[in-house]
Protein backbone atom coordinates (compact mmCIF):
# COMPACT_ATOMS: atom_id res chain seq x y z
CA UNK A 1 0.00 0.00 0.00
CA UNK A 2 1.21 3.33 -0.85
CA UNK A 3 1.99 5.75 1.92
CA UNK A 4 -0.52 8.27 2.43
CA UNK A 5 0.86 12.18 1.75
CA UNK A 6 4.39 11.60 1.72
CA UNK A 7 7.01 14.08 1.13
CA UNK A 8 9.12 13.72 -2.00
CA UNK A 9 12.43 15.67 -2.84
CA UNK A 10 13.04 15.64 -6.47
CA UNK A 11 16.84 16.74 -7.39
CA UNK A 12 16.90 17.66 -11.19
CA UNK A 13 19.43 18.78 -13.52
CA UNK A 14 18.17 21.75 -15.42
CA UNK A 15 15.79 24.81 -14.60
CA UNK A 16 13.40 24.73 -17.04
CA UNK A 17 12.08 21.34 -18.89
CA UNK A 18 12.22 18.54 -15.91
CA UNK A 19 10.86 20.89 -12.98
CA UNK A 20 7.88 21.25 -15.76
CA UNK A 21 7.45 17.90 -16.89
CA UNK A 22 7.53 16.60 -13.27
CA UNK A 23 4.94 19.69 -11.94
CA UNK A 24 2.63 18.07 -14.34
CA UNK A 25 3.05 14.52 -13.93
CA UNK A 26 2.27 15.77 -10.10
CA UNK A 27 -0.70 17.58 -11.41
CA UNK A 28 -2.48 15.15 -13.39
CA UNK A 29 -0.89 11.85 -11.09
CA UNK A 30 1.28 12.03 -8.11
CA UNK A 31 -0.17 14.87 -6.02
CA UNK A 32 -2.58 12.14 -5.15
CA UNK A 33 -0.14 10.51 -2.73
CA UNK A 34 2.43 12.57 -2.00
CA UNK A 35 3.58 16.14 -1.78
CA UNK A 36 6.46 17.26 -4.04
CA UNK A 37 9.65 19.25 -3.91
CA UNK A 38 11.31 20.05 -7.25
CA UNK A 39 14.97 21.37 -6.38
CA UNK A 40 16.61 22.25 -9.97
CA UNK A 41 20.53 21.83 -9.24
CA UNK A 42 21.55 23.25 -12.31
CA UNK A 43 24.89 20.93 -12.74
CA UNK A 44 25.47 18.23 -14.02
CA UNK A 45 26.08 14.53 -13.02
CA UNK A 46 29.83 14.57 -13.00
CA UNK A 47 29.69 18.08 -11.20
CA UNK A 48 27.75 16.79 -8.70
CA UNK A 49 29.73 13.79 -8.58
CA UNK A 50 32.73 16.11 -7.39
CA UNK A 51 30.88 17.60 -4.89
CA UNK A 52 30.23 14.52 -3.30
CA UNK A 53 33.91 13.37 -3.32
CA UNK A 54 35.18 16.37 -1.82
CA UNK A 55 32.80 16.14 1.01
CA UNK A 56 32.37 12.73 1.12
CA UNK A 57 36.08 11.70 0.52
CA UNK A 58 34.63 9.05 -1.74
CA UNK A 59 31.86 7.34 -2.24
CA UNK A 60 32.96 4.43 0.28
CA UNK A 61 32.18 5.93 3.32
CA UNK A 62 28.58 7.77 4.11
CA UNK A 63 29.45 11.09 6.09
CA UNK A 64 27.70 13.24 4.11
CA UNK A 65 24.14 12.81 3.45
CA UNK A 66 22.78 14.13 0.08
CA UNK A 67 20.77 16.61 1.28
CA UNK A 68 24.12 18.54 2.81
CA UNK A 69 25.70 17.85 -0.48
CA UNK A 70 22.54 19.75 -1.86
CA UNK A 71 22.72 22.56 0.46
CA UNK A 72 26.31 23.01 -0.13
CA UNK A 73 26.00 23.54 -4.19
CA UNK A 74 22.75 25.50 -3.54
CA UNK A 75 25.18 27.64 -1.08
CA UNK A 76 27.58 28.51 -3.49
CA UNK A 77 25.01 30.01 -5.76
CA UNK A 78 23.12 31.66 -3.61
CA UNK A 79 19.87 29.86 -3.57
CA UNK A 80 18.35 30.57 -0.31
CA UNK A 81 14.70 29.54 -1.10
CA UNK A 82 15.58 26.51 -2.85
CA UNK A 83 18.02 25.82 0.95
CA UNK A 84 14.82 26.12 2.84
CA UNK A 85 13.24 23.11 0.45
CA UNK A 86 16.22 21.14 1.41
CA UNK A 87 15.22 21.28 5.35
CA UNK A 88 12.43 19.55 5.32
CA UNK A 89 12.18 16.15 6.41
CA UNK A 90 11.17 13.94 3.17
CA UNK A 91 10.44 10.00 2.81
CA UNK A 92 11.82 9.63 -0.76
CA UNK A 93 14.46 11.53 -3.12
CA UNK A 94 15.21 10.99 -6.40
CA UNK A 95 17.50 12.19 -8.86
CA UNK A 96 16.91 12.88 -12.62
CA UNK A 97 20.33 13.44 -14.73
CA UNK A 98 21.10 13.27 -18.47
CA UNK A 99 24.23 11.49 -19.65
CA UNK A 100 25.98 14.15 -20.78
CA UNK A 101 28.24 11.99 -23.01
CA UNK A 102 29.75 15.31 -24.46
CA UNK A 103 31.07 17.17 -21.29
CA UNK A 104 34.63 16.58 -21.87
CA UNK A 105 36.19 17.01 -18.38
CA UNK A 106 35.74 13.69 -17.64
CA UNK A 107 36.86 11.26 -19.03
CA UNK A 108 35.69 7.72 -16.83
CA UNK A 109 32.44 8.89 -17.34
CA UNK A 110 31.32 5.07 -17.15
CA UNK A 111 32.83 4.39 -14.01
CA UNK A 112 31.74 7.71 -12.76
CA UNK A 113 28.02 6.67 -13.32
CA UNK A 114 28.55 3.28 -12.08
CA UNK A 115 29.77 4.89 -8.34
CA UNK A 116 26.49 7.55 -8.98
CA UNK A 117 24.11 4.53 -9.27
CA UNK A 118 26.01 2.64 -6.89
CA UNK A 119 25.82 5.28 -4.17
CA UNK A 120 21.92 6.65 -5.65
CA UNK A 121 20.22 3.46 -5.20
CA UNK A 122 17.44 3.33 -2.38
CA UNK A 123 14.81 6.23 -2.61
CA UNK A 124 14.46 6.30 1.39
CA UNK A 125 18.32 6.62 1.83
CA UNK A 126 20.80 8.68 -0.59
CA UNK A 127 18.04 9.16 -3.04
CA UNK A 128 17.71 6.77 -6.37
CA UNK A 129 19.11 8.27 -9.53
CA UNK A 130 17.48 8.05 -12.98
CA UNK A 131 19.28 8.98 -16.04
CA UNK A 132 17.91 9.56 -19.18
CA UNK A 133 19.91 9.09 -22.73
CA UNK A 134 20.78 11.04 -23.91
CA UNK A 135 19.09 13.72 -21.96
CA UNK A 136 15.44 15.10 -20.86
CA UNK A 137 13.88 15.60 -24.30
CA UNK A 138 14.23 11.95 -25.04
CA UNK A 139 10.72 12.49 -24.00
CA UNK A 140 9.44 13.64 -26.80
CA UNK A 141 11.24 11.56 -29.35
CA UNK A 142 8.66 10.38 -30.65
CA UNK A 143 5.90 10.17 -33.66
CA UNK A 144 2.08 10.06 -32.51
CA UNK A 145 0.34 7.97 -31.83
CA UNK A 146 1.60 6.86 -28.67
CA UNK A 147 3.23 3.90 -28.39
CA UNK A 148 5.27 4.87 -31.71
CA UNK A 149 6.70 1.17 -32.34
CA UNK A 150 9.54 2.65 -33.85
CA UNK A 151 10.67 4.57 -30.60
CA UNK A 152 12.36 0.79 -29.41
CA UNK A 153 14.94 0.90 -32.69
CA UNK A 154 15.21 4.88 -31.92
CA UNK A 155 19.14 5.88 -31.46
CA UNK A 156 21.26 9.32 -31.97
CA UNK A 157 25.05 9.48 -32.97
CA UNK A 158 27.52 10.22 -30.57
CA UNK A 159 28.68 12.74 -33.04
CA UNK A 160 25.54 14.54 -32.84
CA UNK A 161 24.99 14.72 -29.04
CA UNK A 162 29.13 16.10 -28.87
CA UNK A 163 27.41 18.87 -31.71
CA UNK A 164 24.58 19.66 -29.52
CA UNK A 165 22.56 18.83 -32.13
CA UNK A 166 20.19 16.79 -30.67
CA UNK A 167 17.53 19.19 -29.44
CA UNK A 168 17.14 19.94 -32.77
CA UNK A 169 16.60 16.54 -34.22
CA UNK A 170 14.18 16.16 -31.75
CA UNK A 171 12.22 19.05 -32.85
CA UNK A 172 12.46 17.83 -36.19
CA UNK A 173 11.04 14.29 -35.72
CA UNK A 174 9.52 14.65 -32.32
CA UNK A 175 6.19 15.20 -30.94
CA UNK A 176 5.41 18.87 -30.71
CA UNK A 177 2.75 18.37 -27.88
CA UNK A 178 3.45 20.43 -25.24
CA UNK A 179 3.60 18.41 -21.83
CA UNK A 180 1.55 20.81 -20.21
CA UNK A 181 -1.51 19.04 -22.30
CA UNK A 182 -0.62 15.47 -21.10
CA UNK A 183 -2.48 13.95 -19.34
CA UNK A 184 -2.37 10.88 -16.68
CA UNK A 185 -3.64 8.61 -20.29
CA UNK A 186 -0.52 10.18 -22.05
CA UNK A 187 2.26 9.92 -19.39
CA UNK A 188 1.32 6.26 -18.66
CA UNK A 189 1.55 5.47 -22.60
CA UNK A 190 4.98 7.46 -22.26
CA UNK A 191 6.00 5.41 -19.66
CA UNK A 192 4.98 2.17 -21.47
CA UNK A 193 6.94 3.26 -24.45
CA UNK A 194 10.12 4.08 -22.10
CA UNK A 195 9.53 0.50 -20.65
CA UNK A 196 9.52 -1.60 -24.07
CA UNK A 197 12.04 0.24 -24.96
CA UNK A 198 14.56 -0.57 -21.93
CA UNK A 199 13.33 -3.80 -22.42
CA UNK A 200 14.32 -4.27 -26.04
CA UNK A 201 17.82 -2.75 -25.32
CA UNK A 202 18.71 -5.65 -22.52
CA UNK A 203 17.06 -8.38 -24.31
CA UNK A 204 15.72 -7.60 -28.28
CA UNK A 205 12.69 -9.01 -26.75
CA UNK A 206 9.08 -6.77 -27.26
CA UNK A 207 7.40 -8.69 -24.23
CA UNK A 208 6.60 -6.71 -20.98
CA UNK A 209 8.79 -7.10 -17.78
CA UNK A 210 7.41 -8.15 -14.40
CA UNK A 211 7.26 -5.93 -11.86
CA UNK A 212 9.90 -7.33 -10.37
CA UNK A 213 12.16 -7.03 -13.47
CA UNK A 214 11.00 -4.08 -13.82
CA UNK A 215 12.23 -2.48 -10.53
CA UNK A 216 15.95 -4.17 -11.58
CA UNK A 217 15.77 -1.76 -14.74
CA UNK A 218 14.98 0.93 -12.21
CA UNK A 219 17.70 0.26 -9.67
CA UNK A 220 20.30 -2.05 -11.77
CA UNK A 221 23.21 -0.66 -14.07
CA UNK A 222 22.48 -2.92 -16.77
CA UNK A 223 20.86 -0.11 -18.78
CA UNK A 224 24.04 1.50 -18.40
CA UNK A 225 26.64 -1.44 -19.89
CA UNK A 226 24.12 -1.55 -22.54
CA UNK A 227 24.31 2.38 -23.44
CA UNK A 228 28.31 2.25 -23.38
CA UNK A 229 28.37 -0.58 -25.31
CA UNK A 230 26.41 1.10 -28.08
CA UNK A 231 28.70 4.26 -27.42
CA UNK A 232 32.14 2.00 -27.81
CA UNK A 233 30.96 -0.28 -30.88
CA UNK A 234 28.31 1.21 -32.74
CA UNK A 235 29.22 5.11 -31.74
CA UNK A 236 25.22 5.77 -31.19
CA UNK A 237 23.23 6.06 -27.88
CA UNK A 238 19.69 4.25 -27.63
CA UNK A 239 17.06 7.19 -26.84
CA UNK A 240 15.15 6.34 -23.37
CA UNK A 241 13.74 9.01 -20.89
CA UNK A 242 14.09 7.11 -17.49
CA UNK A 243 12.72 9.69 -15.28
CA UNK A 244 9.31 8.47 -16.43
CA UNK A 245 9.18 5.47 -14.70
CA UNK A 246 9.87 7.26 -11.02
CA UNK A 247 5.67 7.52 -10.43
CA UNK A 248 5.07 4.61 -11.51
CA UNK A 249 7.92 3.26 -9.46
CA UNK A 250 6.41 4.91 -6.53
CA UNK A 251 2.70 3.80 -6.78
CA UNK A 252 4.60 -0.02 -7.10
CA UNK A 253 3.66 -2.99 -7.89
CA UNK A 254 -0.39 -2.74 -8.01
CA UNK A 255 -0.63 0.46 -10.43
CA UNK A 256 2.50 -1.16 -12.55
CA UNK A 257 0.07 -4.23 -13.28
CA UNK A 258 -3.11 -2.46 -13.62
CA UNK A 259 -1.61 -0.39 -16.15
CA UNK A 260 -0.28 -2.92 -17.78
CA UNK A 261 -3.23 -4.50 -18.03
CA UNK A 262 -5.19 -1.42 -19.20
CA UNK A 263 -3.17 -0.66 -22.23
CA UNK A 264 -1.68 -3.97 -23.42
CA UNK A 265 -3.98 -6.37 -22.26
Amino acid sequence: MVRSRNKILLIVEGKKTEPNLIKQIGTVKWNDGAELSIVDIRTNIYCLYQEIKKLNCGYEFDTTSTIEVLKQILKKNNREEDIEKLCGKYSDIYLFFDLEIQDNHYMDKKGILTEMLDYFCNETENGLLLINYPMIEAYRDYKEPLIDDNYKNLFVSVEDVFAGKYKQLVHERGSTKNFSKYSIHDFELLFLQNLIKANFILSQSEYTPSYDSFKNIVNGKNILEKQFKFIEDDQRIAVLCTCLYVFVYYFGKGYYENIIKKYLG
